[in-house]
C-alpha cells in the first residue's frame, strides 16, 4: 500500500517541478490545450437521482477489520432496489462515522462480483476497504461474462466491478478524515492461481490460455463461440473494474489495489471521468488504465505505482481489431450501438486526456500494443514522473496489427529517471512476415525535462510503410547511460527542435530511410 508520506511527496514533486509551457511555440500548444479543454467540456457527470441506502441499516451487518460477513448479496439487492426507484446511492459507511480521528480499516468483504446497474453510485467513508475474495467458481458467472482480453473479445470470468450497457455511474468517496478507501482485488491469489493452472496446461501439451485465444482472433471465430467458462482451463484473470459499452462514468477519491488482471478497462464506452486517485498495483499485467475503443475519457490528478504500464491506451487486437468481430447469436445482435456495424463489434480509441498525474511503474503512457482499431486525439500534460519509469512515451505494435496511431500531444511534463524519453517501435513481437504494418504519424513531445534515461530516442519504423511528421521541441535529459543517443531508422520527417541530450544540442530535420534494415523487437 502506499503510505500517507509517499502521497505526500508525490503531490509536493507535482507542484514543485511542473514546469510551464512559456518555451513551447505557441501554435501546437495551443491546439493540443484546445483539443484538451474540448474533450473536457464535451464529458457528462454521472446524474444519479438522490435515493441512497446505507448498506450497515440496509444488511443488519457491520464490517470490521478482518472482514467477517460477505456482504455481496446485500450489495446485489440494494443496487436491485435502488434500480427499481430510477437509481441512487449505496453508501458504505465506517461504523465510527466519517469524521472520527482515530479509527481502524474496516473491510467490506465480498465473494463474487458487484454488477453495476444505470444511474447507480457507490460512495464510500474513508479508512474502508472493498475487498473482493479469492474464489474463482464465485467470478464464473452463467454463460461467462462478456469483456475482451487482451484486445480479444469473449465471454468468461466477470470483472470484480463491471458494467454492460448502463450509463451514470460512480465510484467516489464522500469527504471525512482518513485514508482513501480501497478496492482490493486479491491479485496475488490470482497470480499464483494463473502461473499453476497455466502450467498444468502446459503438462498437458496445450498453449498457455492466454495464445490460445489469440487463435480464436485470427481465425475471425464468431463471438456466440468463444464461452470460455472452465475454470481448470480457462485461464482468463479478471479486470478489477471494468466498463463494457457504457457512458457517462465518474470515479474519484478512492484507492485501486492488488488486482487479479488490468485495474480499470473501459471497453466501447464513453464520456468518462478519472479523477483523484491511486493506483497501488503490485500483481503482473496490474496496468493502471486500459481505455479500448472508447473516447472522450479524461485521467487527471492520478497517483500511479504499476506492476505494468500506467496509461495504456488500446484499440483491439489483430484481425478483431482491424475488422470487429461477429456477434451474431449473441446479446450484441440486434443492439443499436455505434460499435457494430453490419454485425461486427470493433473500432478505435479517440480523444483522451491525461493530465496532472504521478506515474510510477512501467510505461508512463503506452499506446499499444493491442491497437489495431486506431487511436487518434490523445493529449497529455502537466505530469511529473518523482522516481522510475520505463518509457516516458511508448508507442508499440506489430505487422499483425495494423492500424494507425495519430495525434498524439505530449507537453509540460517532468521525470527523473527512465529507459527512454520517446520509444516509437512497430516491432512488439519480432514478426518479419506479416503484411499488417501499423501507421505511426503526427506526434509532438515539447517541453519536457528527464534527469536521467538509458536511451535518448529510439525511433525505428518499417522500410514499407516509415513513422513519419514526430516533432520534439524543448527536450531536455541531462544525463544518457548509453552512448547512442539517437536510435534513428525509417523514419520521415524527424523535427528536432531544442532537444539536448547530456551536452548535445540537436536542431535538425531527418529523413533517415533504409530499405535494408527492420526495426528490432521491441517487447
Amino acid at each position: 500500500m502506499i503510505s500517507r508520506l509517499k502521497f505526500i511527496i508525490f503531490f509536493s514533486f507535482i507542484y514543485a517541478c511542473t514546469p510551464t509551457a512559456k518555451d513551447t511555440p505557441p501554435d501546437i500548444a495551443q491546439t493540443a490545450k484546445e483539443k484538451a479543454e474540448a474533450i473536457v467540456q464535451s464529458i457528462a457527470l454521472p446524474d444519479v437521482p438522490d435515493a441512497r441506502i446505507d448498506l450497515i441499516e440496509f444488511s443488519g451487518q457491520k464490517p470490521d477489520e478482518a472482514g467477517t460477513y460477505d456482504f455481496r448479496q446485500d450489495i446485489e439487492k440494494a443496487i436491485a432496489e435502488l434500480h427499481t426507484k430510477g437509481g441512487g446511492t449505496l453508501f458504505f459507511p465506517h461504523t465510527q462515522g466519517k469524521n472520527a480521528w482515530v479509527k481502524q480499516i474496516e473491510t467490506y468483504r465480498v465473494k463474487g462480483p458487484i454488477h453495476l446497474k444505470s444511474n447507480i453510485r457507490l460512495a464510500f467513508d474513508p479508512n474502508l476497504r472493498l475487498y473482493f475474495e479469492f474464489d474463482p467458481a464465485s467470478y464464473m458467472l452463467p454463460g461467462g461474462t462478456l469483456r475482451r482480453y487482451e484486445g480479444t473479445t469473449l465471454f468468461s470470468f466477470s470483472p470484480l466491478i463491471y458494467a454492460f450497457n448502463e450509463k451514470n455511474i460512480a465510484i467516489v468517496q464522500e469527504k471525512g478524515n482518513g485514508v482513501p478507501a480501497r478496492i482490493d482485488g486479491d491479485g496475488m491469489r490470482w497470480q499464483r492461481w494463473a502461473v499453476e493452472q497455466d502450467g498444468r496446461r502446459l503438462e498437458m501439451g496445450l498453449k498457455p490460455s492466454y495464445k490460445a485465444i489469440r487463435d480464436f482472433n485470427h481465425k475471425d471465430t464468431p463471438l456466440r463461440d468463444r464461452v470460455f467458462t472452465d475454470i481448470e482451463n480457462d485461464i482468463y484473470r479478471p479486470q478489477l473494474i471494468s466498463f463494457f459499452m457504457c457512458e457517462n462514468i465518474l470515479m474519484d477519491g478512492v484507492q485501486l489495489e492488488n488486482s487479479p488482471f488490468w485495474m480499470v478497462h473501459p471497453v466501447f464506452s464513453e464520456n468518462m471521468i478519472f479523477r483523484n486517485l491511486i493506483f497501488d498495483g503490485p500483481v503482473v499485467n496490474n496496468d493502471g488504465f486500459d481505455p479500448e475503443s472508447s473516447n472522450n475519457i479524461l485521467i487527471e490528478n492520478i497517483i500511479f505505482n504499476n506492476h505494468d504500464d500506467n496509461v495504456a491506451i488500446k484499440a483491439g487486437r489483430d484481425r478483431e481489431g482491424r475488422d470487429g468481430v461477429d456477434v451474431t447469436g449473441t446479446v450484441l445482435e440486434n443492439m443499436d450501438n455505434k460499435y457494430i456495424r453490419e454485425g461486427r463489434l470493433g473500432g478505435p480509441t479517440t480523444d483522451v486526456v491525461v493530465r496532472h498525474c504521478a506515474f510510477r511503474g512501467h510505461h508512463a503512457i503506452a499506446i499499444g500494443s493491442e491497437m489495431s482499431g486506431g487511436v487518434k486525439n490523445v493529449v497529455v500534460y502537466d505530469n511529473v514522473g518523482p522516481q522510475q519509469v520505463k518509457n516516458v512515451l511508448y508507442l508499440k505494435s506489430s505487422r499483425k496489427r495494423g492500424g494507425t496511431i495519430e495525434d498524439i500531444y505530449m507537453m509540460d511534463n517532468q521525470l527523473n529517471s527512465v529507459e527512454s524519453v520517446v520509444a516509437l517501435l512497430p516491432n512488439y513481437d519480432g514478426d518479419k512476415e506479416s503484411p499488417f504494418i501499423p501507421t505511426f504519424r503526427n506526434v509532438w513531445v515539447m517541453n519536457t525535462h528527464v534527469k536521467t534515461s538509458n536511451h535518448g530516442l529510439r525511433i525505428k519504423g518499417w522500410p514499407e510503410v516509415p513513422i513519419t511528421n514526430i516533432t520534439l521541441v524543448n527536450v531536455t535529459v541531462d544525463s544518457v547511460r548509453k552512448e547512442e543517443h539517437l536510435s534513428i531508422e525509417n523514419v520521415e520527417g524527424l523535427t528536432l527542435n531544442q532537444v539536448r541530450l547530456e551536452k548535445q544540442v540537436y536542431n535538425e530535420v531527418i529523413h533517415k530511410l533504409d530499405s535494408t534494415v527492420t526495426p528490432e523487437k521491441s517487447m
